[in-house]
């Protein structure tokens, strides 16, 4: 081989060589600013809640029937006892937490009858808003922040 091809060779390898090397350096670089995905680990939380079905005393038709056991929904709401679906959806309607409602508990506190109920959603992720539905008696909205602030808590009501 002539001296000239060589050197052309041997330049045109060398030229290669470092702009190889500049493109793996600037991939380090790149990837060394952002958060190890090992490191990184999901929020996940539990969400506590609780359901009440409130009636005025005096009232004829009382929203719920007291057990035994405990107390379950009445006129009109007779969907409403142990066992009833809770659905936990995302702000995009994804359904990221089911759960169902405990054994309601008979209050008769001050003018009102109530009948409570708990539940629990475990595993939750965070994001950006949550809908929350029981049975389907219509989802009540929350935001990151606002769910934050409760302590993952919910507390919903039907009747007053």
């Amino acid at each position: 081989m002539e001296p000239k091809v060589l050197r052309v060779m041997v330049a045109s390898a060398f030229a290669g060589a470092l702009v190889g090397a500049v493109v793996v350096g600037v991939a380090l670089v790149a990837l060394s600013d952002r958060p190890s995905t090992s490191n990184l680990v999901a929020s996940r939380h539990t969400i506590s809640g609780t359901l009440t079905l409130a009636s005025e005393r005096g009232q004829d038709n009382f929203k719920f029937v007291l057990g035994p056991p405990g107390c379950h929904g009445g006129s009109p709401y007779p969907d409403i006892a142990a066992g009833t679906g809770v659905v936990l959806k995302d702000g995009d309607g994804k359904t990221i937490a089911v759960g169902s409602l405990g054994p309601g508990v008979g209050d008769g506190a001050g003018n009102t009858y109530r009948c409570i109920f708990s539940f629990s959603l475990a595993d939750v992720p965070e994001v950006p808003f949550y809908s929350v539905e029981v049975s389907r008696r219509g989802a009540v909205t929350s935001s990151l922040a606002a769910m934050k602030a409760a302590n993952w808590t919910v507390s919903l009501t039907l009747g007053k």
